[in-house]
């Protein structure tokens, strides 16, 4: 929580830190099928859910989850007094 406030995430849920991790597999160009079989979801929940997210990243290259946060948090201007990385 602390993290998330330090950055303006109000209120995080564990679903939104499940949409993150999948939506950064299919960035990664992880199968569909083997996200689905690892967030315990059959394929067509995968795609129902995270259709959106398929067809922002058709025709692009795929970029590690490393990356894609790497690049998140130096596009972010954190508070003054905040560490990119002190853990966040």
């Amino acid at each position: 929580m602390p993290t998330a406030e330090r950055v303006g995430v109000v209120s995080p849920r564990p679903y939104d830190l499940r949409h993150g991790f999948a939506s950064l597999l299919l960035r990664e160009g992880v199968s569909p099928v083997e996200i689905a079989e690892e967030l315990g979801h059959s394929l067509a929940t995968l795609l129902a859910v995270y259709s959106h997210v398929i067809r922002r990243y058709r025709g692009k290259p795929s970029k590690s989850a490393e990356h894609t946060i790497r690049q998140a948090r130096l596009s972010q201007e954190l508070p003054n007094g905040c560490d990119r990385d002190a853990g966040g």
